[in-house]
């Protein structure tokens, strides 16, 4: 009998996850979505000295129990427009048993800030007010609720703006005596948590929305209009590093800005100084933006007003 290859390719039903990023070291945290009734765990054993043989010694993993049974959830609306305000509604389903201590946190992943002032919720058909509610950065918001939910269903109403096409909006589960302990929701159906913009697709515009402030302004001193401002959405390239730089007429490079950190929507300043640290000369510059793609439409250029 002649040996034929070995194959290592292990398969999964549709309902199993994605495997996780490497565990690089011992108590780090479970990276997989939970809860799931069932784990796969690939443990690759290997070493560069032929001497040596790697030696696993013990396995073990370290679990609490889940908040509820399981929690399902859908995100409405599903198709919105590139960049403005939208009013979404997201629903949630959860399932208990006696055993269960419910939830009464909620964290939601967003793709850009949300309006603290216009979230809603929902418990069963009777609103209620969060005990809480906390932003943190531009892209998780934290509900509390004064009592823990089991059973009953959950809306939660918010406005925020969408940037990329089929943008995930995750959701956890919390308990205020469980810090630290969050259970994922699971989406109620096929893409139920995502969001698309038909507007990018087949588009190659990947700069937008983008707002000089002032168009004139005067870097003489006095306090009013200092500094300008760049603002721009930056679309479809995820992994790009823009950049903004400041010419004058003549093509010569006056000012590179300092990249911000943050969400796609960049925001440069200008004080009207050079790269001498002088301040320019009264005229008309050119500002240069490149979004940093290697596809796409990814650089535009606007006249930039100096005045003193």
């Amino acid at each position: 009998m002649i040996r034929g290859p070995v194959d290592t390719t292990i398969v999964v039903g549709g309902d199993w996850g994605e495997w996780s990023n490497f565990y690089q070291s011992s108590n780090e945290l479970f990276k997989s979505e939970t809860p799931r009734r069932f784990i796969q765990l690939e443990l690759i054993a290997s070493t560069e000295d032929p001497e040596v043989a790697p030696l696993i010694h013990s396995l073990s993993i370290e679990f609490e129990n889940a908040l509820v049974q399981e929690a399902r959830g859908r995100l409405l609306p599903r198709s919105v427009a590139v960049n403005e305000d939208t009013r979404f509604i997201y629903s949630l389903w959860p399932s208990a048993d006696a055993l269960d201590v419910g939830f009464d946190q909620l964290r939601i992943r967003l793709p850009s800030s949300v309006d603290i002032d216009g979230v809603a919720v929902r418990v069963g058909a009777t609103p209620v007010q969060p005990s809480a509610l906390r932003a943190e950065g531009d892209t998780l918001l934290y509900i509390t609720m004064s009592e823990p939910v089991f059973t009953d269903s959950v809306q939660i109403e918010f406005t925020t703006r969408v940037l990329r096409n089929a943008t995930l909006f995750a959701v956890d589960l919390g308990h205020s005596q469980q810090p630290g302990l969050w259970q994922s929701v699971d989406a109620a159906d096929r893409r139920a948590n995502i969001v698309f913009l038909p507007d990018l697709v087949g588009s190659s515009q990947l700069i937008g929305d983008l707002l000089i402030a002032p168009p004139i302004f005067t870097p003489n001193g006095d306090g009013i209009n200092e500094q300008v401002e760049i603002r721009f959405a930056l679309f479809k390239a995820t992994l790009a590093n823009p950049s903004v730089r400041i010419f004058d007429l003549a093509g010569r490079l006056v000012a590179e800005l300092d990249q911000p950190q943050g969400t796609d929507i960049k925001t440069y300043t200008w004080s009207g100084r050079g790269t001498d640290g002088k301040v320019v000369q009264p005229g008309v510059y050119l500002c240069h933006i490149d979004a940093g793609a290697e596809a796409g439409d990814a650089v535009v250029v606007r006249t930039l007003p100096v005045a003193y």
